[in-house]
This record gives C-alpha cells, sequence and structure tokens, in this order.
C-alpha cells in the first residue's frame, strides 16, 4: 500500500515540477534580454563614444577633420570618413563653453597632421590665460620649444643684429631666423594680416616644465609681443614628456578651420620646411582668386561693347 501511495504521489508532483522548472527558465530568458538592451544602451553613451547624427552631402566637409565632445568632456580629434555615399555620418560638433575650462589640457597630445589641432588653455608672456583655439580664423603657426635647443633659439633669432643667445646657449652658427626664412623662401612676414606666430614653451633652461617667468623673459629678450600676433604658451608638466620632446626643433602649420596641414617638426620632420610647409602655407594664407588672362579679358571686354550697341 505504501508504494501504491508513493506512486500517486510521484505522478502528482512530476507535472507540477516540470511546469515550475520552464517558468524559472523562462524568467532567466527574460531577465537575460532586459539586461542586454540595458547594457547596449549604456554601451552607446559610454566615455569615449558619442551618438552619431547622419550630415547631408551638401553639408559636409569632404576631408575636413571633425571633433567632437564625449560624455566626460575630452575633447577627441577625428578625421571625417571619406564622402562615398549620399550622406556622410559624423560626430556632432559640440565645443565646450568659452567660460568652462577644459578638462583635459591639452585635449590630446600630440598633435596629428590632417586633424584637428589639440585645444589648450596656456598662459602666455603677459601672464594671461589664451585659449589655442580662440586663434582660429587665422592662419597658427606653432613652434615647440625647448630653452637650452640651440636651433630653437637660431630659429627665433639669436644670430639677428643685435641679438644674442638666451643665457647659457650656442646657437648653431649661420642659421637664419624662422622669419626670414619665411620671407625668403614663402615672400609671406610675420606681421601679415592673418598670420598667428605661436611658440609653445614645453622646457626651461634646466629641462623642466616653464612658468610665465621664463616665458615673459623669452619674450622680451626675442622682443615676440601679443600686440603683433605674436605668443609665447607656457607648458604644462604633463607636456614634459617624450611626445613633446619629438617635436622639437620645427614647426607645425594650422589652417584657419583649426586642422594641423603641415608638420614640419622634429630632427626627422615628417614634412619638409620648403618643400610641403611653406608651400601650404601660402596656399591657406592667400584667398583663391580667378586669374582672367589678357586674351580673355578683351574678349569680355568685346562682348560688352556690341550688347551695348545692341541696346541702342
Amino acid at each position: 500500500m505504501m508504494n501504491v501511495g508513493r506512486l500517486k504521489i510521484t505522478e502528482y508532483l512530476m507535472p507540477a515540477l516540470c511546469v515550475a522548472l520552464a517558468l524559472f527558465m523562462t524568467a532567466q530568458l527574460v531577465i537575460i534580454t532586459i539586461l542586454g538592451v540595458s547594457f547596449k544602451g549604456v554601451r552607446q553613451y559610454s566615455v569615449g563614444e558619442q551618438p552619431l547624427r547622419t550630415v547631408p552631402k551638401s553639408e559636409s566637409n569632404g576631408d575636413d577633420a571633425k571633433r567632437a565632445l564625449n560624455k566626460s568632456g575630452i575633447e577627441i580629434a577625428r578625421s571625417a570618413p571619406a564622402d562615398t555615399t549620399s550622406s556622410t555620418t559624423t560626430n556632432a560638433f559640440n565645443p565646450q563653453p568659452k567660460h568652462l575650462r577644459l578638462l583635459n589640457n591639452p585635449t590630446s597630445w600630440p598633435p596629428v597632421e590632417n586633424r584637428l589641432y589639440p585645444d589648450m588653455e596656456l598662459y602666455n608672456q603677459d601672464g594671461k590665460l589664451t585659449r589655442l583655439s580662440d586663434l582660429s580664423g587665422n592662419v597658427i603657426i606653432v613652434q615647440p620649444v625647448a630653452m637650452t635647443c640651440p636651433l630653437s633659439q637660431a630659429y627665433t633669432g639669436a644670430h639677428n643684429n643685435g641679438k644674442a643667445p638666451f643665457k647659457l646657449c650656442f646657437p648653431d652658427n649661420g642659421v637664419t631666423d624662422f622669419a626670414q626664412r619665411m620671407q625668403d623662401y614663402a615672400g609671406i612676414g610675420m606681421k601679415t594680416p592673418g598670420l598667428v606666430f605661436v611658440q609653445l614653451l614645453l622646457y626651461n633652461m634646466q629641462n623642466e616644465a616653464p612658468s610665465v617667468d621664463d616665458a615673459k623673459q623669452w619674450a622680451n629678450h626675442f622682443d615676440l609681443r601679443t600686440s603683433n600676433n605674436q605668443y609665447v604658451l607656457v607648458g604644462t608638466p604633463e607636456m614634459v614628456n617624450h611626445k613633446s620632446a619629438m617635436l622639437i626643433p620645427g614647426f607645425q602649420l594650422v589652417d584657419r578651420s583649426y586642422n594641423l596641414r603641415s608638420d614640419s617638426t622634429g630632427i626627422l620632420p615628417k614634412r619638409s620646411l620648403y618643400n610641403h610647409f611653406f608651400p601650404t602655407l601660402k596656399g591657406v594664407l592667400t584667398p583663391r582668386v580667378s586669374v582672367i588672362g589678357d586674351d580673355e579679358e578683351e574678349r569680355l571686354r568685346q562682348n560688352s561693347i556690341e550688347i551695348q550697341n545692341a541696346s541702342l
């Protein structure tokens, strides 16, 4: 009798256990699905990623670089993808308000050619904060400088008449300053409208991070004035690293849209100062104009006369 009772109990319990197990597994699948959707949404807005928007082809800048602020406020420099379809997907451009300090200063490092130049907010030789991106709209020449570098001093004018090396340094003999080279090879002077010259002071005379006083002494010695669009910016201690050292000596060309167009920095520069930097400088500084030849001008003049005679 006991065995019969056990069999009856088992007959009732087995279906109930199967149903309970099925419900438990179904509940697990529902929970996993919900968590998966939630994690996907979190990942879409995680640090370093931005929701993308589609920009019509007419609004796209082709190969121009784009920049965007990620959710943490860190500015990321990126190149726009090639325009191969009717619309281009790009990061929305949300510049940080000017009254707010940059969360990363500089926003990225080192600069990368054909991308937006890193933004930075540094003290100048007058002791005032300068946001580098505030100078955009002009063509900017950036010279990374180590005060003990002989070429940095020579390019700044240590051999010019009435000048001398800054403190204990021996600039290379026969090296003319950058301003004279730019005048000789590109026909462009330092005081050309729309041109801004920025020296990025990365190392002081002790090969450490410079101070405002270092920048002031350097600027006074070489007669660099903000009133002449010549800035000496004081690099931060975080910029004293191997990446910065590899930029010295040399020059970088930033166009009016704040893109790095030519990088001629370092002992073995990527771009030649004479074959790339100066020709590119002339192209971005000089407005494009349509030149009409004498024959074409005469033809247009004759057409104008014929139209006037026909109307009489």
